[in-house]
């Protein structure tokens, strides 16, 4: 299975602007960061879910490879800091997201 290659930056295909931010090869392993509490720290390893889940993560700043910390915790849903930002994610998109934890 090949991945898609998404940009990170503006959300289109690489190829079009060549920015090289492109998706690494999905990789196994990883647990879901809807099960980390907050203050947890680690790296994201792989994103699941169908392609416009996973584009909407990478346009939101959460790529294979990059640090992610659970800054809280309220009623299900998570703040989360990635790339200098923090940002308020419900739990099932936080569930596509798998990481390494610290």
């Amino acid at each position: 299975m090949e991945a898609s290659v998404l940009c990170a930056r503006n959300c289109v295909s690489c190829s079009s602007n060549g920015c090289g931010m492109r998706e690494e090869a999905p990789r196994s392993g990883g647990i879901p960061l809807s099960t980390a509490g907050a203050g947890s720290k680690g790296t994201i390893v792989r994103i699941s879910g169908k392609e416009e889940v996973r584009r909407h993560l990478f346009c939101l700043g959460f790529t294979i490879g990059e640090s992610v910390a659970v800054h809280s915790v309220v009623g299900g849903n998570m703040i989360l800091a990635v790339r200098g930002s923090k940002i308020a994610i419900d739990r099932t998109l936080v569930s596509k997201i798998m990481y390494d934890p610290e």
